[in-house]
């Protein structure tokens, strides 16, 4: 996968495999993004889904770092018409927060902030300005929190923090997670 997209046969067999046993339709090219979204789905209840976007993250830090950071919708509530499929299949969301103005973020000319575009008015979703035209969206959302006054300190993941602690229920149940951790001796 360190090609932009990949047809081979044997790739796509494994990777369809999954989704034919969904009964969703196979894939006749697969990207990057296509299989870190179909992991994301088949780990979401299985409380993995953290640590293997962690081990995307050691082989491509710049991509995951973009994703954990600005990819991802973390409102508090939904609403219908917070999210928008695109005709890429890709997901749109509104930014919401509860305390602002009907819980959407508006900039100073009354558009509304959108992970990728910020697009006009509450209802009317024509787009105003995408990324590839400036549009930031992490950095307009805390400008606009901070300004409104509200005590919001957003997360930022980097190569500091990526690595967090194991979960405290990983520790109860694996005693060597408790354990400083111990070097190791290779021999030929």
């Amino acid at each position: 996968m360190n090609a932009e997209s990949t047809t081979d046969a044997e790739a796509l067999a494994a990777f369809n495999a999954v989704r034919l046993r969904a009964k969703v339709a196979p894939y006749t090219s697969i990207r990057f993004e296509d299989i870190l979204r179909e992991r994301r789905i088949e780990f979401c209840m299985e409380y993995f889904n953290w640590w293997d976007m962690v081990t995307y993250y050691r082989w491509k830090p710049q991509t995951m770092t973009v994703y954990f950071n600005h990819s991802q919708h973390r409102a508090w509530e939904y609403r219908e018409g917070d999210v928008i499929k695109n005709s890429n299949g890709t997901l749109s969301y509104r930014a919401v927060f509860p305390g602002t103005n009907n819980w959407y973020l508006f900039d100073s000319n009354g558009n509304v902030l959108w992970n990728d575009c910020l697009r006009t008015g509450e209802f009317d979703n024509s787009i105003v300005k995408t990324a590839r035209q400036g549009y930031d969206y992490a950095t307009l959302r805390d400008s606009i929190l901070r300004s409104k006054g509200l005590d919001y300190q957003p997360i930022s993941l980097s190569e500091e923090n990526i690595f967090m602690p194991y979960p405290e229920s990983d520790v109860i149940q694996n005693h060597y997670l408790k354990e400083d951790p111990q070097a190791y001796t290779f021999s030929k």
